[in-house]
């Protein structure tokens, strides 16, 4: 469960600073 869990955490950073990213980008632009 613990492994689970850290995985699932660290799937959402991943997605989070992907969408922070994609949102930077959009703003240079």
């Amino acid at each position: 469960f613990l492994v689970f869990g850290l995985k699932s955490i660290v799937i959402l950073n991943i997605s989070l600073e992907y969408l922070n990213f994609f949102k930077n980008d959009q703003k240079i632009i």
